[in-house]
């Protein structure tokens, strides 16, 4: 078999007979078979992992908006509370000359 471009998971989803790209290897054992469908779904898994922290991660990301907007809102409730609190006493310096 020679490959052009793809690469080595173009060659293991051939041995592993699944369908897209490449044609199934009809010269490979079935234990090659089920032994190369573990390693592209344990990849497929391992990315999805490695995705879900990056987007947990990303300060762009969605959810993370929504959290920060949240938390503002929350500040925004306490600030008239804080200020509106009489026993709450404010240190005030001089300057100094």
């Amino acid at each position: 078999m020679v490959c052009a471009s793809g690469g080595i998971n173009r060659f293991k989803r051939h041995l592993a007979g699944i369908k897209g790209d490449a044609e199934h290897c009809t010269m490979v054992s079935d234990e090659v078979i089920h032994q190369m469908k573990q390693v592209l779904e344990g990849y497929a898994s391992n990315k999805r992992k490695t995705q879900e922290i990056h987007e947990e991660q990303n300060p762009y990301d969605q959810r993370q908006r929504v959290r920060e907007e949240e938390m503002y809102m929350t500040l925004q409730d306490e600030a008239p509370q804080q200020q509106n609190n009489p026993q709450q006493e404010e240190n005030i310096t001089e300057p100094m000359s």
